[in-house]
């Protein structure tokens, strides 16, 4: 029995060590990774806030497993009748509390700045929406100030017929020209023409731009509902995990 109980103690003290190595190696790369992810701080910024508490959310299985596998390394030695030291149940007792408040900090930080990224990534999308707006309104403009000029001033409609009677004019860029003439002569003979296109244009373009920061709003609605959801709920776990930790290694070492 004795014999027995040596090699089972033989036996623990390398499996301990090395659990308590990588361990700490994972929490030392999870601490690394962790601070970097804080540099350079933007403590106001919510966009800044949102991606903190989601990428360190995500990567929470990294500290939590770190902080496993010391714990299993003071559970075999305790098992194995070996001589424990204090200094590592307590380095895992403070890394289980601290990373449970940490994680449980992150819950509603990222449910908070999710919603004010949110608004900032829609108040973007209507902003880009009404430059664009702008944009079209300037091009129909110069379009018709463009076309008011050339029916105004006869000696260019002269060009554009000298231009046309080209032999060697290219045939699509006679057709171009051909199309720009009878335009230009159905707007002379009528104004309301040129009204009439410059509306359909306009109606048509905006349209588009609407239809496309509509669908963005509700692309960035979603993205943000989903991880509202998912982030709070992963931080909660995680801090529960830890903290079930903590309980369980104070309870053991009182």
């Amino acid at each position: 029995m004795v014999a027995l109980h040596s090699d089972n103690t033989g036996n623990a003290a390398p499996i301990a060590l090395a659990l308590k190595v990588v361990g700490c190696v994972l929490l030392a790369i999870a601490a690394i990774d962790y601070i970097v992810l804080l540099l350079p701080p933007d403590f106001s910024n919510p966009e800044w806030q949102f991606q903190l508490s989601s990428q360190i959310t995500d990567r929470g299985v990294l500290p939590l497993l770190g902080v496993g596998l010391l714990t299993l390394s003071i559970w075999i030695e305790q098992f194995a009748g070996l001589s424990e030291k204090g200094s590592m149940r307590a380095v895992t007792l403070l890394a289980s509390v601290a990373l449970a408040l940490l994680f449980l900090t992150m819950a509603p930080l990222h449910f908070v700045s999710a919603g004010q990224a949110s608004a900032a990534a829609t108040r973007q999308i209507n902003e880009r929406t009404a430059q664009s707006e702008a944009e079209l309104e300037t091009r129909l403009q110069q379009e018709r100030a463009q076309i008011n000029a050339v029916l105004s001033d006869p000696s260019q409609l002269t060009a554009l017929d000298r231009e046309l009677a080209k032999e060697d004019l290219p045939a699509e860029s006679k057709e171009r020209l051909t199309t720009i003439k009878e335009n230009l002569t159905r707007f002379k003979a009528d104004p309301t023409l040129l009204e009439a296109q410059e509306a359909e244009t306009r109606n048509r373009g905006l349209g588009v731009i609407r239809t496309e920061g509509l669908e963005q709003s509700k692309r960035v609605s979603l993205e943000f509902r989903k991880s509202r959801m998912r982030i709070p709920l992963s931080s909660v776990m995680l801090a529960g995990a830890f903290a079930f930790i903590f309980w369980t290694g104070f309870t053991q070492a009182r």
